[in-house]
């Protein structure tokens, strides 16, 4: 088993994750030589490192190592926690070996609340209240170290602590903050490197904001959320929100705010959220404190803000603006590399509607481009080559796949006909008959269960074997009437959403 520093592992790897060429790993562990149950754990994390230039210095690439940076952020965690911060993991040492950086610390057996949530455990206004002020707290205590929150938040970084009890009264524990100072900075000038860190603080902030947000939404419907692509914002009223009673509509609210596409740090903070969810238990003489505290918060803010009013010249919209966009472009470069191309135009649009002129948007814009066109030719090619090996069906659903590339493109529309056409003539009467009563009866099936779109791929299958037939068409024109119904009532329930979200604000503001 490899061993640590002074802790060696024991069994099997708990987990070993990949992304994007970068493997984690953890083991349970114990001090060198003891005896006993495990009680540590060592995460690994070896990133795909990309070659030196030829003649490159060593520090040159030691600055582009991510596990540098990985480290990096792992010590901070360490100084955060020795200076007595609470709701962050203890970090009991850290270190470079063959397999990659590593840092231990406890061994949770609980887990973390993305295994939480995946059980589908059941929330009350207790259990968000615990999770909020747990996250808010070890946020702020990183904020309150090193200058910056946590800014790697999601469910697979929150641990739960202690033996099994409800959430409610769970303490929390973050890891694998990111690093606050990324080695990358270290070669801008002064100025830059002061502007580009207090970029940096704002990002991270409205990034952790965001995150809580989606956090509050995964557990209340009790699903895993990867993206913002998994959810509509804003977030509507459903059954898991009205679980929650009376509270259930504030939380949502919480939620929305948390989510908005707009969120800036004239709006909400961390250190608001702190004082709108003050942890229950207070002593008598606690809302004095925080009264006094939330005064000299509110004096710092001021005297910050004038400050920067006067000596820079900057509004906070810009500033939320520049902090949007440079999130915006790292989820845009995210979603290419892993060749999401719909994810990637779509953030980039958001960017370049936001700044139409930022180089970086544009030049990701044609490299996205230029990827989707190469992918795009190399999927006609293999279609082509289908066709002449007369594999019909492969080949209709490799120009499938190339007309959702480049949409309605017609020499893969045409190809994709032309596949349908032979696979068809392929056939004789009795297996068209057959094959088309099949995709009826299944149509017919998939519109019983009220699944409209599946009914319509169906009929339009029976087409292709009955073309002109009076009953397929007959058919697809009700299923094509049911589906004109639904997006009809959707439009209608999103405009009533939209409505009442804005009576709310309306309410809100009196």
């Amino acid at each position: 088993m490899p061993t640590f520093g002074d802790y060696e592992t024991y069994g099997e790897p708990l987990a070993i994750t990949e992304d994007r060429g970068h493997v984690s790993t953890v083991w349970r562990a114990r001090k060198a030589g003891n005896q006993g149950d495990p009680n540590f754990a060592v995460k690994c994390y070896a990133p795909h490192r990309r070659q030196s230039p030829e003649g490159g210095k060593p520090e040159d690439a030691l600055a582009k190592d991510p596990a540098q940076e990985f480290l990096a952020g792992i010590k901070q965690l360490q100084k955060a926690y020795n200076e007595g911060a609470r709701g962050i993991v203890p970090i009991h040492d850290v270190g470079f070996s063959d397999e990659g950086a590593w840092y231990v610390t406890n061994y949770y057996p609980r887990n973390t609340l993305k295994a939480w949530i995946a059980r589908r455990g059941s929330v009350n206004s207790a259990d968000l209240r615990q999770v909020v002020t747990g996250i808010v707290g070890g946020c702020l205590a990183l904020k309150r170290s090193r200058g910056f929150p946590h800014g790697n938040l999601k469910a697979a970084n929150i641990f739960l602590v202690g033996k099994p009890c409800p959430l409610r009264s769970t303490p929390l524990h973050l890891a694998d903050a990111y690093p606050a100072a990324p080695l990358q900075l270290a070669r801008l000038g002064k100025e830059d490197r002061r502007e580009a860190g207090e970029l940096l603080h704002q990002v991270m902030e409205v990034q952790d904001l965001r995150a809580l947000g989606e956090l509050l939404l995964q557990l209340v419907e009790g699903r895993l959320v990867t993206s913002a692509y998994d959810y509509n914002y804003p977030i509507a009223s459903s059954p898991a929100w009205e679980n929650l009673g009376r509270d259930g509509e504030r939380w949502r609210d919480l939620c929305n705010r948390l989510l908005d596409p707009q969120l800036s740090l004239d709006k909400l903070t961390l250190e608001s959220l702190a004082m709108e969810y003050k942890p229950t238990g207070m002593s008598p003489h606690m809302p004095k404190i925080l009264a006094g505290v939330g005064a000299v918060c509110l004096i710092a803010v001021g005297v910050y803000f004038g400050h920067k009013l006067v000596n820079q010249g900057r509004n906070d919209r810009q500033k939320a603006d520049q902090a949007k966009l440079v999130l915006l472009i790292a989820e845009s470069k995210s979603a290419l590399e892993r060749n999401d191309f719909d994810a990637a135009i779509a953030t980039l649009e958001e960017a370049l509607r936001l700044k139409p002129e930022s180089p970086e948007a544009m030049a990701l814009r044609k490299q996205a481009d230029e990827k989707i066109v190469a992918a795009y030719q190399h999927e006609m090619v293999r279609a082509q080559a289908a066709m002449k090996a007369e594999k019909f069906e492969e080949a209709e659903q490799i120009a499938t796949g190339a007309m959702r590339l480049r949409k309605n493109d017609k020499a893969a529309g045409d190809l994709v006909k032309a596949a349908q056409a032979r696979r068809a003539a392929r056939m004789s009467q009795a297996e068209l008959t057959t094959k088309y009563e099949q995709a009826m009866t299944d149509g017919r099936a998939a519109m019983n269960k009220k699944d409209f779109d599946g009914a319509l791929k169906l009929v339009d299958e029976a087409l292709r074997y009955k073309s002109g037939d009076a009953t397929a068409t007959i058919f697809k024109r009700e299923v094509q009437a049911q589906i004109d119904a639904g997006k009809e009532a959707q439009g209608k329930e999103k405009k009533y959403q939209a409505a009442m979200t804005a009576g709310r604000a309306a309410m809100g503001k009196k």
